[in-house]
C-alpha cells in the first residue's frame, strides 16, 4: 500500500504546477519564442522580433507580425485568429506535461532490481560470453552541428501601438544553410534535424526500377495480345457471316430453280392461243367455212390421210382442228 501515497503526492504536485499556468491571461506574450517557432509561414526570426515588441496579444497586431514576416494576408489572418488556441493546447500544454513528468520522476521511488538470468549466465563459470552488438545511427544529426548560420538584412515593418500604420526598418535575419550532402528540417521543438541525402541509385532502387519496368512491359504485351486476338475474332466473325450469306443465297437460288417450269429451261415457250373476236356463232362458222374453202385442198388431202377410208370423218377432223 506504499504505492498510493506516492501517487497522491505526485498528483498534488501536478496540480500545483498546472494551476498557476492556466491562470495566465496572455499565453502568447508568455510564450513569444515558442509561438514564433511554430509559425507555418514567413521568417521565424522576424516573427519572434515582432512578438518581443508586442504589449498585447490582439489579433490585428499578431496579423501584422505574420504579414511583415512574409505570410500572405489569408494565412496571416488564419494564424492570428488561432494563435491563442494553439498556444494553450500545444505550447502551454506541452510545458505542463514536461513539468508533470519531471515531478513524477522526482517523486517516484527508486526501484530495486533483481539479478537477470542473462547476467547469471554471463557470470557463470565455464560458459562463453554472449556476443553483444552496438548500433550507432550515423545518418542523422540534430542541433546546430549540421547547419551553418548566415546573416542577411531584411526590411521588416512593425505595427504601431497608437495611430495605426507601421514602422519599417532593416533587421538582420539569421538563415541556416544545411551541410552539403545532408537534408535539414525542424522538429516540433524547433531543433534542427539533419539526415544524409541519398541521391544515388542503390541496389534497392535498381530492384524497384526493374520490377516496375517488367510490370510496364508485361502490361504493354498483354494489351497488344488482347488487341490482336480481338482483330482475329472480328475477322473470323466477318468470314462466318459472309459464308452464311453465300449459303443462304445459294439455297434461295436452288429453290427458285426448282420452282421454274421445264419449258423455260432454254426452249422457247409456245405462242399464246389465238383469241377470237366476240362475234355471233353464225358469223364464226361462216369465217371458219371461208378459211376452210381457201385451204380445202390441203384439208382434203389431210382428210384422206387421217380419215383413211372415211373421207367425211377426215373432213370433220380437219374442220374441228381449224376451229381450235
Amino acid at each position: 500500500m506504499r504505492f498510493f501515497p506516492t501517487i497522491y503526492l505526485a498528483s498534488g504536485a501536478i496540480a500545483a504546477v498546472v494551476a498557476p499556468q492556466n491562470d495566465q491571461p496572455n499565453c502568447i506574450l508568455y510564450h513569444r519564442a515558442e509561438m514564433a517557432e511554430e509559425a507555418e509561414c514567413g521568417n521565424r526570426d522576424i516573427i519572434k522580433a515582432c512578438f518581443e515588441k508586442l504589449e498585447t496579444q490582439a489579433v490585428p497586431q499578431l496579423e501584422e507580425c505574420y504579414k511583415s514576416a512574409g505570410c500572405t494576408d489569408d494565412k496571416a489572418s488564419i494564424l492570428a485568429l488561432g494563435a491563442e488556441e494553439r498556444c494553450l493546447t500545444k505550447i502551454a500544454g506541452g510545458e505542463l506535461r514536461k513539468r508533470s513528468r519531471a515531478v513524477l520522476e522526482a517523486r517516484a521511488p527508486e526501484p530495486t532490481y533483481m539479478a537477470r538470468a542473462d547476467d547469471l549466465l554471463e557470470n557463470a563459470p565455464g560458459l562463453l560470453g554472449r556476443a553483444t552488438t552496438s548500433s550507432s545511427n550515423t545518418e542523422t544529426m540534430s542541433g546546430s552541428s549540421c547547419v551553418t548560420a548566415s546573416l542577411t538584412k531584411v526590411n521588416t515593418c512593425e505595427p504601431r501601438s497608437s495611430g495605426g500604420g507601421s514602422t519599417c526598418s532593416d533587421v538582420e535575419q539569421t538563415s541556416w544553410v544545411c551541410t552539403p550532402g545532408w537534408t535539414c528540417s525542424f522538429n516540433v521543438e524547433g531543433t534542427h534535424i539533419c539526415m544524409v541525402l541519398h541521391n544515388s541509385l542503390d541496389v534497392a532502387g535498381i530492384i524497384v526500377a526493374i520490377v516496375m519496368a517488367v510490370g510496364a512491359i508485361a502490361g504493354i504485351v498483354t494489351i497488344t495480345y488482347l488487341c490482336i486476338q480481338n482483330k482475329k475474332e472480328q475477322k473470323r466473325l466477318t468470314a462466318k457471316a459472309e459464308a452464311t450469306a453465300l449459303a443462304r443465297a445459294a439455297t434461295k437460288k436452288k429453290r427458285a430453280a426448282e420452282r421454274t417450269p421445264l419449258n423455260q429451261g432454254g426452249a422457247s415457250a409456245p405462242p399464246p392461243p389465238a383469241t377470237l373476236s366476240p362475234i355471233a356463232p353464225e358469223a364464226r362458222w361462216l369465217e371458219v367455212l371461208g378459211r376452210g374453202a381457201r385451204t380445202w385442198e390441203v384439208y382434203k388431202r389431210r382428210a384422206r390421210v387421217v380419215g383413211g377410208d372415211s373421207p367425211k370423218r377426215g373432213v370433220h377432223l380437219a374442220v374441228s382442228r381449224l376451229t381450235l
